[in-house]
């Protein structure tokens, strides 16, 4: 009944789709689909989180039976589950009628429609440049908006780096392979930070919401290398930009895009749990290690922005990277907290030494990554 539930549901899910690229315009269907896995994600999630208590109680008594919930019943995948169940009422006998019914129709479609004729001409459209007029990014507004401040705008964007950082926003702001890449580690990363800041846990929940933080971050840092027209970026090869500006373009966009709201809701985490003192040496040690990441990300896997073949998912490599970093983050977040604990101010002095020397290394790891970047020009 698994195997016959999923047929049903994904043929009768792509032909729904396939057919709604008839009818209309195929970036709404983009726009509402990416609109459906925001909201089914956080439902998925928020389910889970609230049914947690009940379940367990119910498995404490010896009985779980998530088919006894009026919600869950509507569902077709109930239907599925309890098609071969010892119950004859009316309601089971209902459910197996639409599950019978969705089986038919599914196996009608396979045999009278070519899908396999269809699907094909489907990816292509979905593939196709957004048919919509351009407008400016929210995240190039922000960066313009930066660098209107007086005095300390220009210094902080100069006219080089706005040029990379406008360049790579506009072309990965329109993608739909970037959006959705991001749009799963920043969906757990909200749903995390909801479920921590009301529980009374100190420890798990920063490092969590932590841990999706360098996963959005080092995804970023994957999505500004990437481009499905990767030809085209023989305009950086060209350009009379240095390397420093190309790192600082793309930390900007990095940082603006992927970061700004992870480091954000872990700022508020930290303030929430924490004193304000601590609070704040504890987010500025994660702005510091994310400094360091970006930076060991270009010379892992040094690139001109824009200039690598996109992939679908992140790469083993970024994978490996963000758990270790995130090991060692959490390892460092907790000596922090204990010294501070035990030693007092004098601890907190220990742990902004040891951020200190982090932000010399990261300094460092520019260093290294620019002039990895520079000698990409004599590669190509």
């Amino acid at each position: 009944m698994i195997a016959i539930g999923c047929f049903s549901v994904v043929m009768l899910s792509l032909t729904a789709i396939i057919y709604s690229a008839r009818w209309f315009n195929i970036d709404k269907i983009r726009g509402f689909a990416q609109i459906i896995f925001l909201f089914v994600s956080l439902g998925m999630m928020g389910i889970s989180v609230v049914s947690a208590g009940g379940i367990t109680a119910r498995a404490a008594a010896g009985s779980i039976s998530l088919a006894s919930s009026g919600v869950v019943r509507f569902l077709p995948s109930a239907w599925f589950a309890t098609f071969f169940s010892g119950k004859t009422d009316l309601a089971t006998n209902l459910e197996r009628a639409a599950a019978g019914f969705l089986t038919m129709l599914a196996v009608a479609i396979a045999l009278r429609l070519d899908i396999g004729r269809r699907y094909p001409d489907l990816i292509e459209r979905l593939l196709s440049p957004d048919e919509r007029p351009a407008k400016a990014p929210q995240t190039l507004r922000l960066m313009e908006l930066i660098r209107g401040i007086p005095l300390l705008g220009k210094i902080a964007v100069p006219e080089q780096t706005r040029a990379v950082g406008a360049m790579v926003i506009t072309l990965t702001g329109r993608e739909v392979v970037s959006r959705l890449s991001s749009l799963a580690p920043m969906v757990l990363l909200i749903a995390f930070f909801a479920i921590g800041i009301f529980s009374g846990d100190q420890t798990v929940s920063p490092v969590l919401i932590g841990f999706y933080g360098y996963m959005n971050l080092i995804m970023g840092c994957d999505l500004v290398k990437q481009n499905p027209q990767s030809e085209a970026s023989w305009v950086f090869y060209c350009a009379p930009i240095e390397g420093n500006n190309l790192i600082k373009g793309m930390r900007l966009v990095v940082g603006l895009r992927y970061f700004l709201l992870p480091a954000l809701l872990v700022t508020i985490t930290m303030f929430v749990k924490h004193e304000p003192l601590l609070a704040g040496l504890l987010s500025l040690g994660y702005l510091v290690m994310a400094h360091g990441i970006v930076a060991l990300s270009l010379i892992l896997k040094p690139a001109m922005p824009l200039s690598l073949e996109q992939q679908p998912s992140q790469t083993m490599l970024g994978f490996a990277l963000t758990l270790g970093i995130s090991l060692v983050s959490a390892f460092g977040y907790a000596l922090i907290v204990i010294a501070a604990d035990k030693l007092g101010v004098y601890g907190i002095m220990l742990g902004a030494a040891g951020i200190g020397c982090l932000f010399l290394i990261g300094y460092g790891l520019v260093r290294v990554a620019a002039g990895r970047i520079a000698k990409l020009e004599f590669t190509r």
